[in-house]
């Protein structure tokens, strides 16, 4: 970050692929989450190359990758940990806010930070846990950012796991079981939604009037789309969040319900926006929030669309608006025009105009990915 903002991008693009070499659980999510959001776009992409290079080495999809390296950091299953400094130690906790307690064995009490080194340590020892907290701290933050990217990307995909690889992610792993205890789970017979259910803390799971469920072991899971509810059971999930005092860690059961009306589109656009007159920062921020790319550049630094692209589906969303341009004032008005879908070819690359054979009717995008999207969009008109 320091030789990105001092203009050494290129230094500090290169080490990103020298820490992707490392190939360890917490240098390749440091590399994932960096491709996911970096303000230098020369870091990210590099990030981004890194992250597909190690994939097509492994010879696994992306998203599988991801799964596989969410590190543990040296807890157990149940979110424990021991620091040891010689003749005492401390049980470090991982809490379901992700901050974490500390429990002093030899006093059995609760601390509020690591003590410094006593005379009666092992130097060495305290020395070196108490480097390691601080580090622990940084990395558990890295990966619940990586790991919050990555479960609002699947709000919008609906990228489901086999019942083993739900239970290898999210009972097994305990930065992931703090995820898991506060997200409501869909359970799919192929693309039909058959139960939803809570995880609880004590392993079992929870319907939405609280009676105990066992999932069908051939099934498939993920965390469920409000579109997909019906309103009876939307609410019921609502109140029993509400009833546990649960915050969830991603915005899920208010993730936004979008209905297209057919005035709304015309020959597979969708002219929802086209007219409005936004501004130029607004349109920035909301392209950084969601990631989205910018289309090509033009004469003058111009550009006219940004897309949000999802490789999963294989699907790209372009909004369309007159135009843009590098280093523009942030209270500029733009013109919005309009909005379409469209298949990614097989690399996968954005294109600002795509044919008329790969623009995809609104009615045969996911629901939740179509819902998605239209949230992003619709908070350009928020004020």
């Amino acid at each position: 970050k320091d030789w990105a903002e001092a203009s050494r991008g290129a230094v500090a693009a290169f080490v990103v692929n020298a820490i992707a070499m490392n190939g360890g659980s917490v240098a390749l999510v440091m590399i994932d989450g960096m491709s996911a959001k970096f303000p230098n776009n020369q870091v990210k992409n590099a990030a981004k190359a890194a992250f597909t290079f190690a994939a097509k080495a492994l010879e696994i999809p992306e998203d599988e990758l991801s799964d596989k390296i969410v590190p543990t950091l040296g807890f157990n299953k149940e979110g424990e940990k021991v620091l040891d400094y010689g003749p005492r130690n401390f049980t470090i906790t991982l809490m379901p806010d992700f901050s974490l307690s500390i429990f002093d064995n030899e006093k059995q009490k609760n601390i509020k930070s690591m003590p410094a080194p006593g005379a009666k340590d092992d130097e060495v020892k305290a020395t070196a846990a108490k480097k390691e907290f601080s580090e622990l701290k940084k990395q558990i933050k890295a990966t619940v950012q990586s790991q919050t990217n990555r479960l609002e990307k699947v709000v919008m995909n609906g990228r489901r796991w086999s019942v083993d690889a739900w239970e290898n992610l999210f009972v097994e792993n305990p930065i992931m079981h703090r995820f898991a205890t506060a997200l409501i789970w869909g359970v799919y017979d192929g693309d039909k939604l058959i139960d939803t259910f809570r995880y609880m803390d004590d392993g079992t799971f929870n319907t939405v009037n609280e009676e105990e469920y066992t999932s069908p072991r051939k099934a498939s899971i993920t965390h469920i789309h409000p579109v997909e509810l019906d309103a009876d059971v939307l609410a019921g999930w609502k109140e029993q969040l509400d009833d546990y005092e649960i915050v969830q860690p991603i915005t899920q059961l208010s993730a936004p319900i979008i209905v297209l009306t057919d005035d709304e589109i015309k020959d597979n656009k969708i002219t929802r926006y086209s007219g409005e007159i936004v501004k130029s920062g607004k349109i920035s921020g909301i392209a950084k929030k969601y990631n989205m790319l910018r289309g090509d550049v033009l004469d003058g630094g111009s550009y006219t669309c940004f897309h949000i692209v999802d490789k999963f589906l294989n699907i790209a969303a372009v909004l369309n608006f007159e135009y843009m341009y590098m280093g523009q004032d942030y209270d500029e008005d733009v013109t919005l025009g309009d909005f379409l879908f469209y298949r990614l070819k097989e690399d996968q690359e954005i294109n600002d105009e795509p044919q008329s054979n790969v623009i995809l009717s609104p009615k045969d995008v996911p629901n939740r990915y179509l819902c998605s999207v239209l949230g992003a969009w619709d908070a350009l008109k928020e004020n």
